[in-house]
């Protein structure tokens, strides 16, 4: 009983022994996990001197910097038709002339007229559209603008349709007479007719922009431009960028029309557009858009700046004044199991002194050297000296590839010193990745601890043998 229970004792001594060791170094398991992990890979990290045989040349030219007036919209106006002397000859019993009363951008269109025979002598006067006039003439029903018979005076306020031809007609108020009747009544008529025009006419203001295409009759030349427009009290207007025809012949008409660009009740506005030759083609050459301001919101006059700029990068030989240079980023990337998203290229640029700074895809840097339009992913005009700059482009195709981009780093505002530049490009994305992760288990050490104690506590309890004699 005593080496049973002696036993007993190890065991439980060699059990609380090793719940301590496991307190102090817990046992450790080992488990697999998938999570997505940021994964950045240096493209390019280089730091140099712009100073290269050839330039990459920014030119930003005014192609418009103009102040203009814009009137109010309408405005009521009124001048002299025409003012005519009818003679009625006594072999005659009536006499008639035609006027044309154009509407051109007016609306509301009145005449006022006086109709006066100069010896008092009572005639008939008639004023008729072409139609009317005809059927008058053959003796059949007719409709009038006016009438008047049996008096030597007429006054008259009439509103007018659009723009056509009118008879204005003087007649003796006896007709149906023979020539021998005629001529003895001798009766001969003097009308003085005076008529003046009232309307409502609208006014613009129309700034004439020509478009600088390079090359003639060459459907994908395109210019682009950067516009900025203001009045100088912050006052409202209209602007309208758009064919002049369609302005004068369905806008203000109240047609449907299209633009290239349009802004209405605004104080300040700045856009861009990129105009391509066959939108503005023409038979003998382009029939460049206009901009029209309109003034509906005010009855006193506008005060519009405008200023058109047509930004363009293009590469000549270094004259060494202006230095430049070109980074070219391929990214590319090893074949991989795990899945990958959220692919990315940053750009990370360190400057001395002040820069130009382009970035161009691989399509648009080939449309460069070919000397057709192109777009720019970054334009930056201007880079403070000491600059740290970000930016962030997408790295895939809308096809899946990889995007190759083109950094033009131009050194235009220091002409006599080098100016240190450093381009870093990271390719950067998100991976799925399996991942091992330990787990300690520091419940056991006291589990074996307290199994230890119980078996000590039992090998107490157990009574001790007694030797024979």
């Amino acid at each position: 009983m005593d080496g049973r229970r002696h036993k007993v004792i190890v065991l439980g001594i060699i059990i609380l022994t090793l719940g301590f060791i496991m307190i102090l170094e817990p046992p450790t398991i080992v488990q697999s996990m998938q999570e997505w992990t940021l994964v950045n890979l240096t493209l390019l990290d280089e730091k140099v001197m712009i100073k290269p045989k050839k330039e990459m040349v920014v030119e930003i030219p005014v192609l418009l910097n103009k102040t203009v007036t814009v009137p109010p919209l309408w405005k009521r106006e009124e001048k002299p038709w025409f003012s005519e002397k009818v003679e009625v000859p006594w072999y005659s019993e009536y006499k008639y002339f035609s006027k044309i009363l154009s509407t051109w951008r007016s609306k509301n269109l009145t005449v006022v007229g006086t109709a006066i025979e100069q010896s008092s002598k009572p005639f008939n006067f008639y004023i008729l559209d072409t139609d009317n006039f005809l059927a008058w003439l053959g003796r059949k029903e007719y409709k009038f603008w006016f009438k008047g018979e049996g008096k030597p005076y007429y006054s008259f306020n009439i509103s007018f349709a659009p723009p056509s031809s009118y008879y204005f007609v003087v007649e003796k108020t006896v007709r149906g007479l023979s020539a021998t009747e005629m001529y003895e009544r001798q009766e001969e008529l003097i009308v003085n007719i005076t008529v003046k025009s009232n309307y409502l006419r609208w006014y613009c203001e129309q700034v004439f922009l020509n478009l600088p295409f390079e090359r003639p009759y060459d459907d994908l030349d395109s210019v682009y431009f950067n516009c900025t427009i203001q009045e100088e009290q912050g006052r409202k207007f209209d602007v309208y960028y758009m064919n002049s025809y369609i302005f004068e012949e369905k806008l203000m008409k109240g047609e449907s029309y299209s633009t290239f660009f349009e802004a209405k009740g605004v104080s300040h506005v700045k856009f861009n557009k990129t105009i391509y030759y066959n939108q503005v083609k023409g038979l003998y050459g382009p029939v460049n858009p206009d901009f029209f301001f309109l003034n509906p919101y005010s009855q006193e006059n506008l005060t519009v700046r405008i200023l058109v700029t047509s930004p363009r990068i293009y590469e000549k030989e270094n004259p060494a004044l202006v230095y430049s240079k070109l980074f070219t980023v391929k990214p590319s990337l090893s074949q991989s199991s795990n899945p990958r998203r959220n692919l990315g290229l940053i750009v990370l640029l360190e400057n001395l002194f002040e820069v130009q700074l382009c970035i161009l895809n691989d399509e648009n840097y080939q449309r460069l050297l070919n000397g057709v339009s192109y777009r720019c992913t970054v334009l930056e005009d201007f880079i403070p000296m000491l600059s740290n700059k970000t930016y962030i482009l997408p790295a895939l195709k809308d096809d899946g590839s990889l995007e190759t981009y083109h950094i033009i780093v131009i050194n235009p505002f220091t002409p006599l010193l080098n100016n240190t530049v450093r381009v870093k490009t990271i390719l950067t994305w998100e991976e799925q990745i399996i991942k091992d992760v330990p787990y300690k288990i520091w419940f056991l050490g006291p589990i074996v601890i307290i199994i230890g104690s119980i078996i000590l506590l039992k090998s107490k309890r157990m009574t001790p043998t007694r030797a024979s004699a």
